[in-house]
């Protein structure tokens, strides 16, 4: 099963958001997450895991305001 989903804040601008702690805690509960970060791009920072048993990419504004995640169970 695919299913994806888009999550926005109502605020224009979310920096507050802790990236660090992110990074650590999605590493902690999938360890074998890539996480990568391209300044050209809109959704600038992912985190990407693919296992055999699902696969997710989640992707991140520039902003922070908004996520998208695509996630398939296999």
């Amino acid at each position: 099963m695919a299913v994806t989903y888009f999550i926005g804040l109502k605020e224009k601008e979310n920096y507050d958001f802790d990236t660090e702690k992110f990074n650590r805690d999605i590493k902690q509960r999938f360890p074998n997450v890539i996480i990568s970060e391209n300044k050209e791009y809109n959704y600038n920072i992912s985190w990407e895991d693919d296992e055999d048993e699902y696969q997710f990419n989640l992707s991140m504004e520039r902003n922070r305001c908004a996520f998208s995640i695509d996630y398939f169970n296999c």
